[in-house]
């Protein structure tokens, strides 16, 4: 690009840029990597940016950041702002002075609530992690970040749990924020001890490694067929919401067991012993099958798990598309095959829904725009 040599993009189709972005502040030059995606390299308004080192910056000027977009006509114009707008964020950040009485009152909290449970505290006091044990023993991170001035504005908190709390009303005193967040953990002690017995005895595919924050599982049943289940935090051993996943014929033969079972589903024991009750099934082990057991690879990458990225954290995802062909029954992800049906000149649009063919067999696909 013209006014930024050291970004370029990665491959042909200029979605993808990489490299650096160099700032000027305090009368310094400073080159920090930044990365660039955009779903249509036409449209630089639905662009995404990343940066490891301008993380901070970034997020904390996220709106700013979005209206650049909107208003710039390509991506040189917005790097142009963004440069501006990074150097002038930076260049006040750096002059920033933490009063005394900052220091000794953010000291006299950390006193009370123990120091144990403090955990990447920076240098400069702006940001740190609290870990918090509930009932369970469960421990809890707690991520923060400290106004400048911290007696008359909010810290940010970052918490994993299933809802958002809005932060805006808190006192800014940590062991209120501990108290509340004791209460809110304790809160969703049954919604988690249903998950983390669904995860230690079944074969989960999706997610792998979940957060806390994550309310569903993808379980295998038998090859080539799993139940994603999305389980009510609030409720969690209510009749969950559910969808089988794999060939027709196996679809249709466990959801018709499910339907026809529905009422036997018993409030007073958990999830996976309903369903394994209903059901009427040992749940196959990861030990005892491979991963071409359960899934074939996607057709169009022909890889198994598909990276993406969901609420600033990588998901990896098995694929969860099939074409309905039976003498195919060729599996895809469903952004492969979505990015597909949308390359072709043939592929018709109508009602939130791309009409095509499928890449193996040419019979017709229908896959809903998410």
């Amino acid at each position: 690009m013209k006014d930024f040599p050291l970004i370029s993009p990665c491959d042909y189709t200029l979605k993808h840029y990489v490299g650096f972005i160099q700032l000027f502040i305090n009368n310094e030059e400073h080159e920090y990597p930044i990365e660039i995606k955009l779903d249509d390299p036409s449209n630089i308004k639905t662009a995404t940016i990343y940066s490891e080192k301008l993380s901070n910056l970034l997020e904390d000027n996220k709106k700013i950041i979005s209206q650049m977009l909107q208003n710039s006509s390509d991506l040189n114009t917005f790097l142009i702002d963004l440069k501006d707008l990074l150097e002038k964020k930076e260049i006040l950040l750096s002059s920033k002075k933490y009063p005394l009485k900052y220091i000794s009152k953010m000291i006299k909290e950390f006193d009370e609530i123990g120091w144990d449970k403090i955990s990447n505290l920076k240098s400069d006091l702006h940001s740190l992690t609290l870990n918090i044990n509930d009932s369970y023993n469960r421990n809890h991170k707690l991520d923060l970040i400290f106004p400048y001035n911290y007696n008359t504005e909010v810290i940010q908190i970052k918490a994993d749990i299933p809802e958002k709390i809005d932060n805006k009303y808190f006192i800014n005193e940590l062991s209120k924020i501990v108290d509340f967040y004791k209460n809110i953990f304790d809160k969703y002690n049954n919604f988690w001890s249903q998950l983390e017995e669904i995860d230690k005895k079944t074969w989960v595919i999706e997610p792998l490694n979940p957060p806390r924050s994550s309310n569903y599982r993808r379980i295998i049943i038998e090859k080539k067929c799993s139940i994603n289940i999305q389980v009510n935090p609030n409720n969690p051993r209510s009749f969950p919401i559910y969808q089988f996943m794999g060939s027709d014929d196996l679809v249709q033969k466990w959801t018709m067991i499910l339907i026809n079972k529905q009422h036997q589903w018993n409030i007073n024991i958990s999830i996976y012993e309903n369903l394994k009750k209903i059901l009427n099934i040992e749940f196959p082990q990861k030990e005892k099958m491979s991963l071409s057991d359960i899934s074939d690879a996607c057709g169009i990458c022909y890889s198994h798990y598909l990276t993406i990225e969901k609420d600033d954290k990588l998901e990896k995802l098995l694929p969860d598309k099939q074409c309905k062909n039976v003498k195919c029954s060729q599996p895809y992800h469903y952004k492969c095959i979505f990015e597909w049906l949308r390359s072709l000149t043939t592929t018709k649009k109508s009602f939130n829904y791309l009409y095509g063919k499928c890449p193996y067999c040419e019979e017709m696909i229908t896959l809903p725009i998410n």
